[in-house]
């Protein structure tokens, strides 16, 4: 997709690749669960796609599904940038066992076990905090983030927040649904002159950085061309 004209994000033949090719595999050998639909990884492979070089960032991996898939998509597709993924790993929201897959447990070694199958280690860096002291503790930069950590109060409004300052392109949310209304009022919420919501389906929601900037820049080149 051209950086020059954006439109609103509309998945290509990365968010097929994903959904026919990708996802199929990590969900067949994948230790624990995944946490969305096929389609929803496919959309976050697409804007890792779109975003292009640069550094990925995470707030919530469990099992390590999105963290393996953006190191799949870079590898596959030559983006430069490591994939970040900040979760403490301590089990799930504070209970000792993920309630969907009991017997697979929420820790570090699911994790890099996961990582391993794959072969991805060379791309991820784990910090095993929860996002809200990741926040108050660095402030690097990114080309795209991931928000599916705390989906409850002000958390998914403070995490955006926080990539907001630090993501230079896509920033996509988990759980944008009825049962996370608190997620929702965090996406709108997060909506300004620099931050445009421009797709919605499924769980996800993403929000384009200096969408309509580059529109209106793209539209007075036109019109200065049009004119000579």
């Amino acid at each position: 997709m051209s950086s020059e004209y954006p439109t609103m994000f509309s998945p290509d033949s990365v968010f097929v690749d994903a959904v026919t090719n990708i996802m199929p595999e990590i969900r067949s050998r994948l230790k624990g669960r995944l946490t969305g639909l096929d389609s929803d990884y496919g959309l976050l492979a697409q804007a890792i796609f779109d975003a292009g070089d640069g550094d990925y960032i995470e707030f919530g991996s469990l099992y390590g599904a999105s963290a393996v898939l953006a190191s799949l998509i870079k590898n596959k597709y030559n983006i430069a940038g490591i994939v970040m993924c900040v979760d403490p790993l301590d089990g799930y929201y504070g209970r000792e066992q993920d309630p969907v897959t009991p017997d697979v447990p929420v820790d570090q070694a699911t994790f890099w076990h996961n990582v391993d199958t794959f072969d991805v280690k060379d791309r991820i860096r784990l910090s095993m905090v929860k996002s809200s002291d990741f926040r108050n503790i660095y402030d690097n930069i990114y080309s795209i983030g991931f928000v599916d950590g705390n989906h409850w109060g002000t958390a998914p409004l403070k995490d955006i927040r926080w990539m907001q300052k630090n993501v230079t392109s896509h920033i996509v949310v988990d759980n944008y649904d009825y049962c996370h209304q608190d997620v929702v009022n965090a996406v709108y919420g997060s909506v300004d002159s620099i931050w445009t919501l421009t797709h919605v389906s499924g769980l996800t929601a993403i929000l384009q950085k200096d969408v309509e900037f580059k529109l209106r820049k793209a539209f007075a080149k036109k019109m200065a061309e049009e004119a000579v």
